[in-house]
């Protein structure tokens, strides 16, 4: 089963949310779903252009600065399986809610 939402669904939902978040996360949050639309408007055209746009798209989320003294390769790797796990347990969520 795929459980799809588009830009504006998504968008919706985090109106809710937008207050409650800091300022750096909002921006993120911008970016990122900039770049989800540009996708879907290649919905029906260049998968592969549609696929680089969502994974810029999910950098912009994801991606923030980590002064290089702090970052190791397994802290890394932590921070990216912890933020994953973020993002699965609201699809969970909404999942469930819709069910």
């Amino acid at each position: 089963m795929i459980l799809t939402i588009d830009s504006r669904d998504l968008k919706e939902q985090l109106k809710n949310l937008h207050s409650d978040c800091s300022e750096e996360f909002n921006v993120r949050i911008r970016r990122a779903m900039s770049w989800m639309q540009r996708a879907e408007q290649e919905y029906n055209k260049e998968a592969d252009i549609r696929f680089i746009f969502l994974w810029i798209g999910f950098n912009a989320l994801y991606g923030h600065y980590i002064p290089s003294d702090k970052l190791s390769e397994s802290k890394e790797a932590k921070i990216f399986r912890e933020f994953l796990g973020k993002i699965l347990s609201l699809v969970l969520v909404r999942k469930l809610s819709t069910n």
